[in-house]
């Protein structure tokens, strides 16, 4: 478990999106699935989604939508009208218990943000639609497409800093990517990976309890 610098006072709690705070799924088969749409090309719908090759370059601002769904519906073999219900159907649910966690360390007076890889409609999701009331909460929101930047570069860290007017030393990240953790905590911040197949708000509240943060007695995820 990661240390909290000495003599430097935790303020900012700062989450990835997909996989710590929203269940996502992991491949094309199961966005088409959920939106129910049948692909025609079976030995790409399997791949992982994030193995898109535009999908990177879309969320970093460096492609227009109607270019990426026009590559996703090739890529998938449907129609391009309905490339957008698959994109979408990427995001499930919020995962039980964040909007709780989030909601004690707001009442704490702890700044809560999040720093992610994501897209114009997905952010609208997020924002916008109800179903994401933790994400809704959040003080600050940073997103890949606004900034033109993806994790892990370096850059995007530094910019959330500034954004939130934050040392590396006074933040505590959690996100799934071991690479994005990795680039974190390079630039100072108490980064944490987080199981997105467990249960993420536990696992968030004991890392939080073990940084002395939180207290093991509060009754965070009841």
């Amino acid at each position: 478990m990661a240390e909290i610098p000495k003599n430097h006072a935790i303020r900012v709690i700062c989450f990835d999106i997909g996989g710590v705070l929203a269940k996502i799924v992991k491949t094309w088969s199961e966005a088409l699935a959920y939106a129910g749409i049948e692909g025609t090309k079976p030995e790409v719908a399997g791949e992982p989604f994030a193995r898109f090759e535009n999908l990177d370059p879309y969320q970093a601002g460096a492609m227009p939508l109607g270019g990426y769904l026009s590559t996703l519906a090739t890529h998938l073999g449907i129609e391009t009208d309905r490339a957008i219900e698959v994109h979408n159907a990427i995001l499930i649910e919020e995962y039980p218990g964040v909007l709780h966690l989030v909601q004690i360390l707001k009442s704490k007076g702890l700044f809560t943000a999040c720093l992610s890889n994501t897209n114009e409609p997905h952010f609208q999701l997020f924002l916008a639609s109800g179903r994401f009331p933790a994400i809704e909460a959040l003080d600050f929101h940073m997103a890949s497409h606004e900034v033109r930047l993806n994790k892990p570069d370096p850059a995007i860290y530094r910019s959330f800093e500034e954004a939130a007017n934050a040392r590396g030393e006074e933040i505590v990240f959690f996100d799934d990517s071991p690479a994005n953790v990795k680039a974190a905590q390079v630039r100072g911040w108490t980064a944490l990976r987080i199981d997105p197949d467990a249960d993420p708000a536990a696992e968030m509240t004991r890392a939080l309890e073990d940084l002395g943060i939180l207290h093991r007695t509060s009754p965070f995820l009841n």
